[in-house]
């Protein structure tokens, strides 16, 4: 016994009360002998009324054998019975008789019930009653707590006891049963009321059994049961067993319950004695007799106490308890406590579980009432009841539906009456009933009923929501509910629309694998419905969250996601987002990596990978990025699992995927096929594995896939020697299964594209296998077949041959064609006889013995459907057309022409080509069918036949059927009706005529212009064939005549492509065809050659449109063609166009004119060289033109030509036509030197002797040789052989009268030029004496004749001098003759071009001597005078201009040159040559020549060129004619100030030049002091001054058009002041004059003006000079350095003007150092110099200078200063402030071999 606790009161408890602790310490009170318990102290009150024996009544002397008293450790007693193993807390002496049962069944009567609640008053204490009434109901999900006084400690009579708890576990459905050990007391609060005597009543007042419920009768006697006292039949109670707990120690009539629990269990608690206390109204009482009851189930439910639950009638009274509560009708309803309801719920739930597993015969009315509506209504009562229910409650009520919903009875009705109430639990805030609600539905939607009313209720909205909850054991819960609903498509619907989509997918990212797998498995539902798999894609995590569960490790994931993925693929909506998802690499690597799987998941797997390759091409890719191939492989390769499914796989990707076929390829996997086929079956084939032939034939299946592959076709043959080859071929043989004879004959099909595959099948005789194979009477191994034999025979023809050689096998396949009666098969043997029958006329024989040509005829309609076959047919009648008669004559008398025709034209209207190239699949048939009909026209042997056969064409309308085709919009139907149509055409004027009636001629104009070439070609043939000239109509013809042929041309619009034809087109037998047609338009070869002279409107009107469309281009594709009168046609029209203006010679030049008519040349055709060389003589005016013969190498023809035109074999113009060619080449400078090297100069030179001047063409010819020889003269290269060739001696004597004009003009300048351009010719011509060849006009004395009309000149001077001595009679004389004739007879032009001549020999040294030897000096002065008035004479003649010009390469032109010559400057230049011989500048002095000059630069105050000049000279600006409008202007008055500009620009360059060149012969003349005084007498020296200022200022270095003399007039100027300065009486005069001041203008010119800084300024070093021999005047100096000149000077040379002139900076350091040493300019120079930047300057150009003579002068000029000793002292600074650079120039100069450089260091002491 435990002490009591301290401090507590012991001495005041009542008798037989104890005070004890429990394991928390609380202390409670219990009386042993009354098992009674309390919290509260007892009072006297709470003992019982009678006291019970003591304790030691029962002492363990009395107690029978076996038995122990012992105590527990709060003190209470209790026996142990160690015979049973049992225990128990009455003494086992103690004897007590039960009372009579005399009550009805669960009613006792008063008197029973009074006593029971007596004996039930003295066992319990109220206050325990009322402790254990507030007590909390324990929850299962809830802490354990203690109800009663705690049970017997586990081991048997411990030293010490302590109060324990019992923890429930959890999730079980019930109480834990509590194993009690032997040596444990039992309980005393629940085994009270088991083990008391039951209150039943003995009566036998029943009439039914209580087991069976059979009517007791007298046969049927009532019997007790003597331990529960209940009513039973014999058959019910037939078992005996002893009572000891009632004395009953011998064995007894018992009940089969109680039998079991005395018996087997050993257990002396009754649960049939529980039942009266249940129908009592005492709380206390009935939840003591519930307590007991639960605790005598739960402890001994594992030891078969179940099955007497129903027999002992216990339920019905708990039934009717729990009826009741929660019932709102029943009065007193809710004051049912939370214990009772609690334990009764408990109770119903442990008997709920085994309700459907008893064993013994239980009562009817019992097992009902367990399994009644009544009882499930009020469990779902209590769920639904207004009545708020601890949480307990609840929870327990739940826990009872769980279990009673495994009763199948009770399925219908727990749906009905549970499920809305369950539900509504979902809404508690409660977790745990929430938990339990879901745990309740999950175990009712095993029904279907029970799931149709969450569906039709509100479920599905409350379940989804909960799919968001943390508690993991809820959404597990309610996972499976939903999984279980989704079995209807409705449900899925509701959990849609619930947004169950979202939830699910949320909860793949579970920890929990249960839960991911209840996820995938609604979403494996889920995903039959369209709108929940477009949610799946459209989510934020899409299918990419599903698809990433595939590398879960937990197999029954990746089953569900392989599942849902499939679904979702076979959907629409999401079938991208997969198809995205597994683009992915990694998800298709998982995927790939669960080909290595096995069961279930391979075979989803496959099934996925399968479906994805059906449902997207890309796809294909990823998995061979992924390495797929490698594990399908592996799979094709076993024999067991999805080898078949693998094989599938490869196939399809193979399909049609180049890159999956060389993948496969490369790794073996051809080799992995073949082997597959090739290994033997075998022996006995396991179960599971796959038969040998489906394999064989699958495996065929992926070789022909993988055939679509060119590079599989091309390894093929080498895999394994050709094993694959011969495994294929073997297939066919005819003891192969059918399906794999189709099989490989497909694969063969494909791989037979390879030529070298194709030959081993034909080596391996395939074609005999493939031809046997024709005889089956299955029509696909015949379609394989055909199939197999089309792709070898369009390999070549020794394939083609051998199956025609094959007995019978062209006859099989023209028997399958007529037999079958598949379209397949009808087409592949159309498609076999096409390929057979290709280019192997034997072949095609055989198919027409045996009777092909009738049904391709019939099968023409049959397959409108299929073009492709269509085509095939038609090309093969084509064929059989193009073969011979016999053919053509079978098909026309099976009416194959009819059926063609109306092929034709039933034919519909055809779309426009694709962009891609691509035509419709009809337009080859069409081809064929027209090509078929071209053969019918183009007929054979038999010509006779060819008509009737094209009159059949035409009678059955296949004109009108062809020509629609000519507008088709595709090439081929064009190109071949043209053709067919053009065939007919040719047969007879007849169908010629049909046909240009139907309108062909204008269709077929349009195909001109197609850029398909063969299009134009035929269109071109067709209308040519039909523009051929018509014969006139005959009187008898009925039908009216057809319009023109040329009319209706030129109405299509045809001239523009013909055009396009004869001028673009590459190919030169198109342009012939172009040409033919043309000439048929004009009127046929007659016509254009002019043989039929007669009128010909239609032909003129057709040739001026080809003139005015064509143009140039036009004719020069006539001249660029092969047919005779086209070039002759076009070389005329061209000559006649070039003659026009030059616009037209250049189009012509541009567009290869030339080059055609230079083709021309060697022509056979006379008419047609002439032609060209009239063409090419027009065309040659232009530069352009002449560079073009050089290059094509047209003048060998030229020479070639001229000389055959002297002997007559051509015309006489041809011959003037020849020269002028040259002529006009020899503008050009780069043509001479080909002329030359052409012989062209020997045959002109003989032209000119031997030439006369008796007719137009004669004339003509001297002329244009002349040209020639003057134009080549003006060559260097080509002046020589001129020369040599004799030209000078042939040219003197055209100079004169009877020639022409022209021919004198060309005359003169031919010798101009060759003096000018070759030096010896100048010598000879100065060095001949003999006399010029008489001619009439040569008679008279020259001497007289020249001398008269100088003299009678009008603009001769008095003063000029008179000629003194007789010319000689010599060349020169000849000339100066020339020059000095009047009359008309000799114009200005020739004399001007005498003087270009002289001017020309002016320059030989020996011209001075001649000329004054014979006379011509004076003569020559007297031309000043005479010439002094007439003005700038330009060349009247364009070709003058030419040779004036000989350089110059532009084009000759009508419009004048603006080259003007002046003879008054050729006059002066001459003179100014011969004043450079000294010898005769005397002579020229004497003769007056200053005179002249001074006329000439300071003209009188009369009218003269001069003054006229001068006011030109006013603003040289306004010559400008940059703004001249273009030729044509309309403006009269714009177009005249444009001329007055030019000729002011003309003349004001003429003034110049004539002043240049007077001042040069003023600079010549004084070089003697003769002259220099002359000048100062003449008044010369002020004109050169105002000269020098004016050219200075107005220079213009880039000058256009002015001449060399008229660009040195500063400098000539210049340098006369110079030489007029070096004397002493013209330094005063040049002072007097203003001269200092104009060389100060001019010394300011060269900082201001920035012509004078360009780099061709004329050089100051002539003003230097000037200036320097002035200063010897001293006034002159004086004023020098007061005008600041000096300073200038000095200036100037560090400008920089004078980089680079170091004459210029050598002559200003003389000038200064002159400077230096005279007496006034001394201190000055000084002062100038002494400062730094004047001395740096003048050591910088020392220092920068590279000729000797700017070291030298500055040298002198810096030793001749440092003689001062102030400038010493400077320059000495200077040295110090550079030393070094005065070093380096120092010892440059010593380098130099300066010798002032060491006397200029001595000086400055360095």
């Amino acid at each position: 016994m435990n002490p009591s606790p301290a401090g507590l009161p012991q001495a005041n408890l009542p008798p037989g009360w104890q005070l004890a602790m429990d394991s928390l310490g609380r202390p409670f009170f219990y009386n042993p002998y009354t098992q009674q318990t309390s919290w509260t102290t007892p009072t006297a009150s709470s003992s019982p009324v009678q006291t019970p024996a003591a304790p030691a009544a029962a002492s363990k002397t009395t107690l029978p054998a076996g038995w122990e008293e012992s105590v527990d450790t709060q003190g209470r007693v209790y026996y142990i019975d160690h015979t049973t193993k049992r225990t128990s807390w009455v003494p086992p002496t103690l004897s007590s008789t039960p009372p009579t049962q005399n009550a009805a069944y669960g009613s006792p009567p008063t008197h029973m019930a009074n006593a029971m609640h007596m004996n039930m008053m003295n066992m319990m204490n109220s206050s325990m009653m009322n402790n254990m009434s507030t007590m909390s109901y324990p929850s299962l999900s809830s802490d354990p707590v203690m109800h009663a006084p705690p049970p017997p400690p586990p081991s048997s009579a411990p030293s010490h006891y302590e109060p324990v708890f019992v923890p429930q576990q959890d999730p079980a459905p019930s109480r834990v049963s509590v194993s009690v050990p032997v040596s444990a007391p039992p309980d005393p609060s629940l085994s009270a009321l088991a083990q008391s005597k039951a209150l039943w009543d003995t009566e036998k007042v029943h009439e039914n059994c209580t087991g069976c419920g059979s009517l007791f009768t007298f046969t049927n006697r009532h019997h007790h049961c003597r331990c529960c006292q209940r009513e039973f039949c014999n058959a019910c109670s037939t078992k005996r067993a002893p009572v000891p707990q009632f004395d009953l120690k011998t064995a007894v009539r018992v009940c089969d319950p109680c039998f079991n629990h005395l018996n087997e269990r050993k257990d002396n608690a009754c649960l049939a004695r529980l039942v009266p206390y249940l129908t009592m109204d005492n709380a206390n009482l009935k939840l003591q007799a519930l307590s007991e009851a639960l605790d005598i189930v739960t402890r001994d439910e594992h030891r078969g106490i179940m099955d007497d639950i129903l027999p002992t009638n216990i339920l019905i009274p708990i039934l009717e308890i729990l009826s009741k509560s929660g019932n709102t009708h029943v009065p007193n309803s809710n004051m049912l406590s939370s214990e009772v309801i609690g334990t009764n719920l408990q109770l119903v739930s442990v008997a709920a579980r085994f309700v459907g597993k008893v064993t013994t015969h239980a009562p009817i009315r019992e097992y009902e009432k367990i399994r009644s509506r009544e009882t499930v209504a009020s469990l779902a009562n209590i769920l639904s009841s207004s009545q708020p229910y601890e949480e307990v409650v609840i929870v327990d009520t739940l826990k009872a539906l769980i279990n009673l919903s495994k009763v199948d009875s009770l399925q219908g009705i727990l749906s009905h009456e549970v499920v809305p109430s369950a539900v509504m639990c979902l809404d508690s805030p409660s977790e745990s009933v929430q938990v339990w609600a879901a745990q309740c539905l999950q175990e009712l939607c095993a029904d279907e009923t029970a799931r149709q009313h969450i569906a039709d209720g509100q479920g599905v909205s409350v379940l989804v929501p909960l799919l968001s909850s943390k508690n993991e054991k809820l959404v597990l819960c309610v996972a499976t509910i939903l999984r279980l609903l989704c079995s209807q498509e409705r449900t899925r619907d509701l959990i849609y629309k619930a947004g169950g989509v979202g939830f699910i997918i949320g909860l793949l990212s579970s920890r929990e694998h249960a839960i991911q797998v209840r996820a995938l498995d609604i979403l494996s539902e889920l995903s039959l419905l369209d709108r929940a798999c477009q949610v799946i894609a459209n989510g934020e995590e899409g299918v990419g969250s599903i698809v990433a569960l595939l590398r879960s490790p937990h197999e029954k994931i990746q089953e569900e996601a392989l599942t849902i993925t499939t679904n979702l693929l076979s959907n629409r909506d999401s079938k991208a987002g997969v198809i995205s998802a597994f683009m992915v690499p990694e998800y298709m690597k998982s995927l790939v990596n669960l080909f290595q799987a096995k069961g279930t998941i391979l075979h989803l797997a496959l099934t996925l990978g399968d479906a994805l390759i059906d449902n997207s091409e890309s796809i294909k890719d990823s998995f061979r990025e992924a390495d797929g191939v490698n594990p399908l492989l592996s799979l094709a390769a076993g024999r067991k699992g999805k080898h078949l499914q693998a094989l599938q796989m490869l196939t399809k990707l193979a399909q049609d995927n180049g890159a999956n076929c060389n993948t496969i390829l490369e790794v073996g996997g051809v080799s992995v096929l073949v082997d597959l086929i090739t290994q033997p079956p075998p022996t006995d084939e396991a179960a599971g594995e796959v038969h040998h032939l489906d394999v064989q034939l699958y495996a065929v299946l992926a070789l022909g896939s993988l055939s679509s592959s060119p590079i599989v076709i091309s390894e093929f043959p080498s895999v394994e020697n050709g094993a694959g080859v011969r495994a294929l071929v073997n297939l066919l043989q005819p003891s192969q299964d059918d399906t794999a004879k189709e099989a490989a004959a497909l694969a063969l099909s494909k791989l037979a594209l390879n030529e070298q595959c194709a030959q081993l099948v034909f080596s391996l005789g395939g074609v005999g296998y493939a031809s046997a194979m024709l005889s089956s009477p299955r029509e696909p191994l015949q379609r394989e077949a055909l199939s197999l034999l089309s792709k070898l025979a369009a390999q070549s023809n020794r394939v083609r041959r051998s199956i025609g050689e094959t007995s019978g096998c062209i006859a099989l396949m023209v028997g399958v064609l007529s037999r079958a009666s598949s379209m397949e098969v009808k087409s592949a043997a159309i498609t076999c006889l096409y390929e057979v029958c290709k280019d192997t006329p034997t072949n095609r024989e055989s198919a027409f013995n045996n009777g092909c040509t009738a049904p391709l005829l019939s099968l023409i309609p049959e397959f409108a459907g299929s073009h492709e076959i269509q085509g095939r047919i038609v090309g093969l009648i084509a064929s059989f057309s193009a073969d011979s008669d016999r053919f053509r004559a079978a098909i026309r008398d099976t009416r194959g022409i009819h059926a063609l025709v109306e092929l034709i034209f039933t034919a519909p209207t055809l779309p426009e080509p694709a962009q891609d190239g691509s035509v419709p699949e009809l337009v080859p048939i069409l081809v064929s069918a027209i090509i078929t009909l071209a053969n019918f026209a183009l007929g054979g042997a038999d010509g006779g036949r060819k008509e009737m056969d094209a009159a059949e064409i035409v009678n059955s309308g296949g004109v009108l059927a062809l020509v629609p085709q000519l507008s088709s919009a595709h090439a081929p139907l064009q190109e071949y009706s043209a053709l067919a149509l053009a065939n007919l055409a040719l047969v007879s004027l007849e169908c010629r005529l049909a046909i240009l009636a139907a309108g062909a001629l204008p269709a077929g104009v349009p195909l001109l212009t197609s850029p398909v070439e063969s299009v134009a070609t035929q269109g071109l043939f067709l209308v040519s064939t039909l523009s051929q000239p018509l014969p006139p109509p005959h009187p008898s013809m009925a039908s009216p005549a057809p319009e023109d042929p040329s009319q209706a041309f030129l109405s299509a619009g045809g001239m523009p492509p013909l055009v396009g034809l004869l001028t673009a087109h590459p190919s030169q037998a198109v342009r012939n065809q172009a040409i033919a047609l043309l000439i048929n338009l004009l009127g046929g070869p007659s016509v254009v050659a002019g043989a039929n002279a007669g009128p010909n409107p239609s032909g003129d009107l057709v040739w001026k449109e080809y003139v005015r469309v064509g143009g140039v281009a036009g004719l020069i594709a006539l001249v660029g063609s092969d047919v005779p009168l086209a070039q002759y046609k076009g070389a005329t029209t061209l000559a006649r166009v070039a003659s026009e203006n030059q616009a037209c010679r250049q189009s012509i030049i541009e567009g290869t004119g030339v080059i055609a008519l230079i083709a021309l040349l060697p022509s056979p055709d006379m008419a047609a060289c002439c032609a060209a060389v009239g063409a090419i003589a027009q065309l040659s005016r232009e530069a352009s033109c002449s560079t073009l013969l050089v290059e094509h190498s047209a003048l060998d023809h030229l020479v070639k030509i001229g000389s055959a035109a002297e002997q007559g074999v051509f015309p006489a113009e041809v011959k003037a036509q020849v020269g002028e060619i040259f002529a006009n080449m020899s503008v050009v400078p780069a043509c001479r030197a080909a002329l030359s090297s052409a012989g062209a100069i020997p045959r002109l030179i003989d032209l000119l002797f031997s030439s006369s001047s008796g007719n137009a063409a004669a004339s003509s010819s001297i002329t244009n040789a002349a040209k020639a020889i003057g134009l080549l003269a003006a060559d260097t290269a080509t002046a020589q052989s001129v020369f040599d060739q004799g030209g000078l001696f042939a040219l003197l004597p055209l100079l004169t009268p009877p020639h022409s004009y022209g021919t004198r003009c060309s005359a003169a300048l031919a010798l101009a030029n060759l003096c000018r351009h070759y030096p010896p010719s100048r010598q000879t011509f100065l060095s001949t004496t003999s006399e010029m060849p008489d001619t009439p006009a040569t008679t008279a004395n020259r001497l007289a004749h020249s001398s008269t009309n100088v003299l009678m000149s009008p603009t001769f001077s008095a003063t000029a001098p008179k000629p003194t001595t007789i010319l000689a009679n010599s060349p020169l004389g000849s000339i100066i003759g020339i020059i000095t004739r009047g009359g008309d007879d000799t114009s200005l032009d020739i004399r001007v071009i005498m003087l270009e001549l002289l001017e020309t020999l002016s320059h030989e040294p020996e011209f001075a001597s001649q000329i004054e030897k014979s006379g011509g000096l004076p003569i020559l002065v007297g031309l000043v005078n005479t010439y002094f008035d007439a003005p700038p004479t330009p060349l009247a003649s364009p070709a003058l201009s030419a040779l004036s010009s000989p350089d110059s390469s532009a084009s000759s032109s009508t419009t004048p040159s603006s080259r003007t010559t002046s003879p008054l400057a050729i006059v002066l230049s001459i003179l100014s040559n011969i004043s450079k011989n000294h010898q005769t500048r005397a002579t020229l002095l004497q003769s007056g020549l200053l005179n002249l000059i001074s006329r000439v630069i300071t003209p009188t105050p009369q009218p003269s060129l001069l003054v006229q000049l001068d006011e030109f000279a006013i603003d040289e600006k306004d010559t400008d004619v940059s703004d001249a409008p273009a030729s044509g202007s309309s403006s009269l008055t714009e177009s005249g100030e444009v001329r007055q500009k030019v000729t002011k620009k003309i003349r004001a360059q003429e003034r110049k030049e004539v002043e240049s060149r007077a001042v040069g012969i003023v600079c010549m003349l004084c070089y003697v002091e003769e002259g220099r005084q002359g000048v100062r007498d003449v008044g010369l020296i002020k004109p050169i001054l105002r000269m020098m200022t004016r050219s200075f200022k107005n220079f213009e270095p880039d000058q256009d058009g002015a001449s060399e003399a008229a660009s040195a007039l500063p400098v000539v100027t210049s340098k006369a002041m110079s030489l007029l300065a070096l004397t002493e009486g013209n330094r005063e005069a040049i002072r007097e004059l203003g001269g200092m001041d104009a060389f100060a203008s001019v010394l300011a010119l060269y900082t201001s003006n920035t012509n004078l800084r360009a780099s061709n300024h004329p050089s100051p070093v002539n003003i230097i000079a000037a200036l320097d021999n002035l200063s010897f005047n001293e006034k002159a100096l004086e004023q020098m350095f007061s005008s600041n000149i000096i300073s200038s000077v000095i200036g100037l040379l560090s400008s920089p003007v004078l980089v680079g002139d170091e004459e210029s900076q050598a002559r200003i350091l003389r000038f200064v150092r002159n400077l230096s040493s005279s007496t006034v300019g001394s201190e000055k120079i000084l002062q100038l110099l002494t400062s730094s930047h004047s001395l740096r300057s003048l050591v910088s150009v020392m220092y920068t200078a590279q000729g000797d003579s700017v070291y030298v002068a500055g040298l002198d000029l810096l030793v001749n200063l440092c003689r001062s000793d102030k400038f010493r002292r400077v320059m000495s600074e200077a040295v110090e402030a550079d030393r070094e650079s005065f070093g380096k120039l120092l010892a440059h100069c010593k380098e130099r071999g300066v010798a002032l450089a060491t006397e200029l260091t001595e000086a400055l002491g360095m």
